[in-house]
């Protein structure tokens, strides 16, 4: 069954893409029907040797069902000057915010000189409101660029710097054609902003990206043809996956994958900001309208124009983190997709399986190494979980490895 499921059958249609990716607990991706798993071509693929995890109870630390309502436009990024305020936009990436986190910072830092530059004194007190990846890099990018008073606004520190979230840097290939060459452009920034990390060469980070090999059923879903092209990838291989108990499989491989260690990478931003001296106050901002301050920086989306004027979609999505498991077995990313399909409660659900490291130890789950899902509910507007999609996550691990 799964063979034709996994050759015959699947490719993405990426509008969720960003999703899988950037979250360890909340990934999601929106797919339709396909012709094949993989073409290989004329040359000898690459055997690359994987040990299969294992999927019995007590290696699966945390089962995870989150419901997120998600922003159906494009990213927002913009400054204006309204209401007697300067507003800088940087907002909108759902879950993927971590892979364009850099470059929407520099992007909205720049648009806000090139405007304001003149007008607005360095030493005006500016406020980000946000809990997320573009608050952080937006402070750090504002700090950098002069700006010496500036205070981020959270709702909790501890959710900040606890944050569950690790993942695989995407593609930005989910933007609408208008928006997609400026995106694309982003995506090159923030690919090498990241490599710097992994290769030990950024100014201030030498942790919290590291380069894996990423496995996947085509090159068109891996969608890295753009970064290839610019030299900062190298081009994909057809490799062979063996799994070592007479399971093998037809993949894509690239070797520079970029894995997200955002719990740490957080924990470095906050750290090197107090060190610059930026302010942390822990209080919920419902309306930007209403802070004192003269420069504000949203990266949540609660200005008023958006709260009235943006569309969302609501999903819920289904989420496993792996334990007792040895880390360097799953030193690498897995990602397939299958289609559409209708759950036992007549919700539509969109199928693929992912797998990924999960690197953030912390005291609530120690040992916690890796993280597979695959099942989100789209257009979900009610509470209630279907359990039901867990077992179909791990059954489809257990085929897809050809574990029984």
């Amino acid at each position: 069954m799964l063979e034709n499921n996994f050759i015959l059958k699947t490719k993405a249609n990426k509008t969720l893409k960003n999703i899988f990716f950037i979250s360890a607990l909340v990934l999601s991706t929106t797919l339709s029907h396909a012709s094949t798993f993989l073409q290989i071509e004329s040359s000898e693929p690459e055997v690359r040797r994987i040990v299969p995890p294992k999927f019995e109870k007590e290696n699966i630390a945390l089962k995870v069902t989150k419901k997120v309502q998600l922003r159906a436009e494009n990213p927002v990024l913009e400054v204006e000057f309204k209401r007697g305020k300067y507003f800088i936009s940087n907002y909108g990436f759902n879950d993927g915010g971590w892979t364009l986190g850099p470059a929407s910072a520099k992007y909205v830092t720049d648009l806000f000189i090139h405007k304001f530059g003149t007008t607005v004194s360095k030493n005006e007190p500016i406020a980000v409101i946000g809990r997320n990846a573009q608050s952080l890099f937006t402070a750090l990018e504002l700090k950098e660029r002069g700006y010496n008073n500036i205070s981020v606004y959270i709702e909790s520190l501890n959710d900040l710097l606890n944050t569950s979230d690790s993942g695989i840097f995407t593609t930005t290939s989910t933007f609408n054609e208008k928006s997609k060459h400026l995106f694309k452009e982003l995506g090159l920034y923030s690919y090498k902003y990241y490599k710097e990390i992994a290769q030990g060469k950024h100014k201030y980070f030498w942790v919290g990206a590291k380069i894996i090999p990423g496995y996947f059923q085509s090159r068109e879903d891996a969608d890295f043809a753009n970064f290839v092209k610019a030299g900062l990838m190298r081009p994909a291989k057809n490799v062979e996956l063996d799994f070592g108990n007479g399971t093998t499989r037809p993949a894509v491989m690239y070797e520079d994958t970029i894995f997200i260690d955002a719990p740490l990478l957080t924990q470095k931003l906050y750290e090197l900001l107090k060190d610059k001296g930026v302010v942390f106050k822990e209080l919920k901002i419902n309306d930007v309208s209403a802070l004192r301050h003269k420069v504000i920086v949203d990266t949540s989306g609660v200005s008023p124009d958006d709260l009235v004027n943006s569309r969302n979609i609501y999903a819920q999505q289904y989420t496993m983190v792996l334990k007792n498991e040895y880390a360097e077995d799953l030193n690498y990313v897995a990602y397939i997709n299958f289609g559409n399909t209708v759950d036992s409660f007549g919700q539509t659900v969109n199928r693929a399986f992912y797998i990924h490291p999960k690197r953030s130890i912390d005291a609530a789950n120690a040992g916690s190494v890796g993280v597979i899902g695959g099942s989100i509910s789209v257009g979900t507007y009610t509470e209630q979980s279907n359990p039901e999609e867990f077992n179909r996550i791990i059954e489809t691990a257990r085929e897809f490895y050809g574990v029984r």
